[in-house]
């Protein structure tokens, strides 16, 4: 006997290719399909006429009244999956009513039974009323929004749940469900031959290709109409059900999963006997991807038509398990056990065969059931070319029975963000370019479904990313959006409330309480908070067990976190929250929890403490200011401290100021005085300096008044600290300055060595270095004196700045090491990435751009991490520092303007200034002259208005560069004239160096040469003052003074200058450096007719210039030499020598003149 195969229609072709964008139109949507509301009106119409001519009392008002409801619901604006089990609900209860009733005969029914009768017709008529009211609120004059539609579609579906309770009682007194089994075997044939004809109908419509909507409503109506009879006792045959084995078509959008379903695939072709589950949480697409299995071309080749889909969504237990089995394998016929004739079916076949079980928990769960579902997949099982394959929402297969192909298929996991994109897109094109649909994705967990009915929504409302996000976050209107249909397959929220109310979970009722707490937490429950004790939880392992054997949770893999996708997270906190006793316990277990972990910055277990509270940092932020609210002290206690923790690692606004509106509430001055203090650091923190101070300034008030000097100085300490960043450094003097007086009267050595400490950072911003040490000094000594690490390491940082700026690289480093090696052992990642920038500067100066880039890419990664936003601008500008030495323009370019991006966002002058000169080094490196003085122009304004002498120098010395560049020499002697006297000022010998240098070039340059020797010599003395600060600039000077000494015909002083230039490069390592020297010492021997001399030492030089590859020194070497060869009357040699300087003078840009004299020489040797 072969296995029977559905007949195929004939002519029914493919359904049409739709491109990307574009969609077909589709029918508006109705509130209730007409063939539910049809097959209950043919059911109840029947008994109220059988009633009516039997005179069964009671039959026939308990009927007349149920068609009046299901009348009027029909057009209600409600769940249709609610409304649908309201309807089933009133017909099973008018057939049990009948049969009841019946069964009394004509006489007066029972005074028991009569009274129920009575109150259920009392209750359908108090339902009809309601649902008149609600068809009325349905008026479209009402559904002004997409929204407000959603809204009354919820609320409309609560109501309609809440009447399917109310009808609870009549469930239970008319005994129901035993009776529906026996209503079962019942017939009525007009019933029979209705459907009959609707599968006609459905025949005659397959052959329609362009009516495939209608197809499929009619398929579907047979399925509705056929149930809603059966309750009433009308089953038809099986030979009426061959159109089930059909399975359903591939989804139309499908994105991401290409690669799970060739593996499934695969193993279902490649293996000998395939057993396989393919298990998830609800709504993550498992039948998506099952059906795409089942339609792929490696299954299709290898089972042909032997590919037969089980809905068990319907299968609430084993023996309508059985029947959607037999009907999916299309037997016809029934020998009264229908597990022996799908054996029989399959047996008999000798071909594979593949039979996919979707969403089998329905009948696993079903506990009274479970022995007599696992007998009948075990006995499918059994059979070796028999193929499963099962959907599932579990984290195991179902029965241990079986053996389960291995490995097992991972459990299904939730999209990825491009394949979330790809789906959302294909369904809504028109929000491809919304900023906000990334972030609605990820609310949205990436799950399928819920991504699906967001994209219809958008796409069929006309709403934007942005607009759906903002009401997805309002939780009353966001548990609506995703409310899509019927059934599980469309609409999230029914999806999750079947497997709250599955029986697995019922078995654990502590599961639901632990659901609740976990959607409590954003990030989760994490081990330690089930190890307390919960009320209503005996057993946490078990009910976590349970929650994650129902996929309602998961673990999150690095912390073993229990986790909910968002979607569940938002329905269980709308309809489960936990209770208040529930609820006040989390609150004292992280407020326990923080207390636990409660050291300061400084303290030895800081740095475990930072990692602890680390993980739980986003669940505080939603539990502490819930559970401050009444102002408990204990809560608010955990609150302050972990405030501060957020100040020393990542600053955040949300529970600070939570706290202080507690505090003003309560009245609890101290208590407000010190919030005020902990959000002035944490705005200061956050650059957002304005409020900052004014926090500063309330908390000094309310000190005063509680005549608290201790908290005042603190408070003006502050606002020293605003000041100074702002730039403001004699208001900061003044402010340490009072802080200083306070703390001393009070005896707080602390509090005056801190303020020493921040008043040697504003001598520092000053440029005046020398102070700035004595400051750093003097709190250093306070600091030892108290033991305080934290303050040893601060100032041995601001020490190393100072040793940076007056080029003291040697003891800039080691006080970076030292304060760098405290804050390490401290756990303060901020001070350690300020080193860690300190040293980058240093190693850039060295001429180590590359592990100066590294130390800035450190630093800017530890920032970043904190949140720290200056700090991380601060990296990005060291980094692009680095690119610009290495030569790597365009790369400092793009990491110049990210830096300057985020200084001008918080308003910080000094980085904006910093960023632009930056900057303007680049564009005149690239010969943009006009780019760059723009840029070092809006530099210098910046730092004028921050009066910082120094800074203001160096800018004007690179305006001087540029100007010298285009020969705008006037312009060029003015800027380094301003910048070498506020170099002087500052006692800046490097930048007086380089000032002096530039203008004894331009002296030189227009034959001022008594200018010129001046200011090299001058230069020269400053570098031997300060221990020969700069000795490659040394060089250059005594180069350029045997150049005055040549123009001014001095030989012999030229020759010592160029020679000692000479020694100086060589000490340097500087090949090409005494290679020039050597070919200017030639040219005074030429000069003098020291030929021979000469020729020695542009032998020498050109040996160098060729071992360096050097072009310029070669051909300018070989051209001299040529005329000494010319002078000497050696044609050959000179020809040769000056043939080979044109050659090379050709292949160099801009210098035409050399390849002219050149050509000239050889004209007249030849």
């Amino acid at each position: 006997m072969s296995l029977p195969h559905v007949p195929q229609v004939p002519h029914m072709p493919r359904m049409p290719h739709i491109p990307l964008g574009r969609h077909p139109p589709k029918p508006k949507p109705k509130p209730i399909a007409p063939y539910v509301i049809g097959g209950a009106k043919i059911a109840l119409d029947t008994v109220s006429k059988v009633a009516s001519t039997s005179s069964i009392p009671g039959v026939k008002a308990v009927a007349d009244v149920a068609l009046q409801i299901i009348a009027t619901v029909e057009s209600v604006k409600a769940n249709r999956s609610d409304t649908k089990n309201l309807i089933d609900r009133i017909v099973e209860l008018v057939a049990v009513v009948s049969s009841t009733c019946a069964g009394e005969g004509d006489e007066e029914l029972s005074s028991k039974l009569q009274d129920s009768v009575e109150k259920l017709v009392s209750d359908l008529t108090q339902i009809t009323d309601e649902v008149e009211e609600m068809r009325r609120s349905t008026n479209p004059r009402h559904l002004k929004t997409l929204i407000n539609g959603c809204l009354l579609h919820y609320e409309n579906g609560q109501k309609i749940k809440e009447f399917s309770s109310r009808l609870g009682w009549a469930m239970n007194v008319f005994q129901v469900r035993p009776t529906i089994s026996a209503l079962a075997t019942q017939s009525l044939d007009t019933q029979r031959r209705q459907v009959e004809r609707q599968l006609k109908d459905a025949i005659c419509l397959l052959q329609v290709a362009d009516r495939a909507e209608e197809i499929h409503s009619c398929v579907q109506s047979v399925h509705d109409v056929v149930r809603t009879m059966a309750m009433l006792g009308a089953v038809p045959s099986a030979s009426s059900l061959t159109l089930a084995a059909l399975p359903p078509p591939k989804p139309a959008v499908f994105c991401g999963r290409d690669d799970i379903v060739k593996e499934i695939s695969s193993r279902l072709v490649g293996t000998a006997v395939p057993r396989l589950a393919l298990l998830g949480a609800g709504g993550i697409g498992k039948t998506a991807v099952a059906l795409n299995v089942l339609g792929s071309d490696d299954v299709v080749r290898h089972y042909g038509e032997a590919r037969y889909f089980v809905r068990c969504e319907e299968a609430t237990g084993s023996v309508l398990l059985v029947e959607l089995l037999a009907t999916s394998l299309g037997i016809k016929k029934s020998s009264g056990d229908r597990l022996q004739d799908v054996m029989a079916l399959l047996t008999a076949s000798h071909h594979p065969i593949l039979v996919l079980f979707d969403s089998f928990e329905t009948p696993w769960d079903a506990s009274e059931e479970r022995s007599h579902v696992e007998e009948i997949l075990c006995t499918v099982a059994s059979l070796p070319h028999v193929a499963i394959l099962i959907t599932m929402r579990s984290d195991v297969p179902p029965s241990i029975h079986v053996k389960w192909s291995e490995p097992p298929l991972d459990a299904l996991p939730a999209l990825k963000l491009e394949a979330s994109l790809e789906l959302y897109v294909r369904i809504h094109p028109a929000a491809s370019s919304d900023p906000a649909l990334e972030q609605l994705l990820a609310d949205l967990s990436y799950m399928p479904l819920a991504i699906t009915l967001m994209a219809s929504l958008g796409r069929h409302g006309n709403e934007t990313p942005t607009n759906l996000l903002k009401n997805w976050k309002d939780e009353r209107v966001g548990i609506t959006l995703l409310n899509g249909g019927t059934s599980k397959s469309n609409s999230v929220n029914r999806s999750i409330e079947l497997s709250i109310e599955s029986n697995l979970m019922k078995l654990a009722p502590e599961a639901l309480t632990l659901l609740s707490i976990v959607a409590m937490l954003p990030a989760g429950a994490s081990p330690w908070l089930l190890e307390n004790d919960i009320p209503n939880i005996r057993s946490p392992l078990l009910a976590k067990a349970r929650l994650l054997e129902a996929t309602l949770a998961y673990n999150i893999s690095n912390t073993n976190a229990l986790q909910l996708h968002s979607p569940i997270r938002l329905y269980v906190s709308r309809y489960h929250p936990p209770s208040k006793e529930v609820r006040d316990a989390i609150y004292i277990a992280f407020a326990d929890f923080v207390s636990r972990h409660n050291s300061r910055l400084g303290d030895p277990s800081f740095p475990r403490d930072v990692e602890t509270l680390s993980r739980e940092e986003t669940n505080l932020e939603v539990i502490l200011p819930a559970a401050i609210t009444d102002g408990e002290h204990w809560a608010m206690d955990a609150a302050a401290s972990f405030c501060w923790y957020q100040y020393w690692t990542r600053p955040r606004l949300g529970i600070i100021t939570c706290l202080v509106e507690v505090s003003k509430r309560m009245r609890r001055g101290h208590f407000l005085a010190h919030s005020l203090v902990c959000l002035g650091n944490i705005q200061y923190r956050l650059n957002v300096y304005d409020k900052a101070k004014a926090a500063y300034t309330k908390a000094s008030r309310v000190y005063s008044e509680l005549k608290n000097k201790q908290g005042v100085a603190s408070c003006l300490e502050g606002i020293g600290d605003v000041h100074r960043a702002r730039g403001e450094y004699e208001e900061a003097r003044s402010a340490y300055s009072d802080a200083s007086r306070h703390y001393q009267a009070l005896g707080d050595e602390m509090g005056t060595a801190s303020c020493k400490q921040g008043l040697g950072h504003v001598l520092q911003m000053q440029g005046r270095y020398d102070d700035a040490r004595i400051a750093y000094e003097d709190a250093l000594k306070g600091y030892q004196k108290l033991g305080y690490g934290l303050g040893l390491a601060s100032c041995q940082q601001g020490l190393g700045h100072v040793f940076r700026r007056q080029n003291h690289h040697e003891e800039a480093t080691k006080a970076f090491e030292a304060a760098s090696q405290r804050y390490r052992e401290l756990g303060n990642p901020l001070g350690l990435g300020d080193c860690l920038q300190g040293l980058g500067d240093i190693l850039r100066m060295q001429g180590h751009h590359h592990d100066a880039r590294l130390a800035f890419q450190e630093s800017c990664q530890g920032y970043r991490n904190l949140g720290d936003r200056l700090g991380t601008s601060n990296g990005l500008r060291g980094m692009g520092d680095a690119y610009r030495m290495e030569g790597r323009y365009d790369d400092a370019k793009v990491v110049y303007e990210e830096a300057l991006r985020v200084y001008r966002e918080i308003n910080d002058r000094t980085g904006t200034a910093n960023t632009m000169g930056g900057l303007g080094d680049v564009y005149r490196m690239q010969g943009r002259h006009k780019d760059a003085l723009l840029a070092y122009k809006e530099a210098l304004g910046e730092y004028r208005k921050l009066k910082d002498g120094p800074r203001i120098a160096d800018c004007l010395g690179r305006i001087g560069y540029v100007l010298q560049t285009q020969r705008e020499y006037d312009g060029a002697v003015s800027a380094f004239e301003e910048a070498l006297g506020r170099f002087r000022q500052a006692s800046e010998r490097t930048g007086m160096m380089k000032c002096q240098r530039s203008l004894s070039d331009i002296y030189l340059m227009r034959g001022r040469y008594d200018e010129a020797r001046a200011a090299y010599e001058e230069a020269l003395q400053i570098s031997q003052e300060s221990n020969h600060l700069d000795p490659a600039g040394s060089a250059y000077c005594l180069k350029r003074l045997g150049d005055v000494h040549r123009h001014q015909n001095r030989p012999e002083w030229a020759r010592n200058a160029y020679t000692d230039a000479s020694k100086r490069y060589a000490e340097l390592g500087d090949e090409l450096g005494a290679a020039d020297c050597q070919r200017k010492m030639a040219e005074v021997s030429i000069a003098e007719g020291r030929y021979l001399e000469a020729r020695g030492a542009l032998e020498e030089a050109l040996r160098s210039y060729r071992r360096l590859d050097s072009r310029v020194g070669t051909a300018n070497c070989l051209k001299d030499l040529g005329q000494v060869h010319c002078i000497q009357g050696q044609e050959n040699e000179a020809i040769r020598a000056i043939s080979e300087a044109r050659d090379l003078f050709t292949t160099l840009d801009g210098l035409r003149d050399a390849v002219a004299e050149c050509t000239a020489i050889l004209d007249g040797l030849v």
